[in-house]
């Protein structure tokens, strides 16, 4: 995932939390669809570390909005989070973990993926 290194440090420590995700995901659309299948496996899989997986899938959420939406690792109070636009603060794992919620409620977690996304990019606008 050369991309992530690229990212350099505006990407932060979620380049490195990406990459122990295991999986060699593209930046961009074929990034989310390489997000959706992760947390797809992770759902089938009971022996999963739900933290491990959570660090992991957030800091890949955390690239490709820095990478697609121009935003940049912040360090705030509540954690580590991606400054979208002028004053949003993006929360990647917080968005991860209400996808593993859906998922495991039986509803789709990509339909949360998707609507973390567009809210996203209405914030960095």
């Amino acid at each position: 995932m050369r991309w992530l290194v690229e990212l350099g440090p505006r990407a932060g420590p979620f380049a490195e939390a990406a990459r122990r995700l295991g999986r060699d995901a593209p930046k961009g659309t074929g990034g989310v669809r390489a997000l959706t299948a992760a947390l797809d496996a992770f759902l089938d899989d009971e022996g999963s570390d739900e933290g491990a997986f959570l660090a992991g899938a957030g800091g890949l959420l955390a690239c490709l909005l820095v990478e697609g939406l121009g935003g940049s690792h912040v360090a705030a109070d509540e954690g580590h989070r991606v400054q979208l636009g002028a004053h949003a603060l993006y929360d990647p794992f917080a968005v991860i973990d209400d996808a593993i919620d859906a998922g495991l409620a039986g509803e789709d977690p990509a339909v949360v993926l998707a609507a973390a996304l567009t809210r996203a990019e209405a914030d960095a606008r």
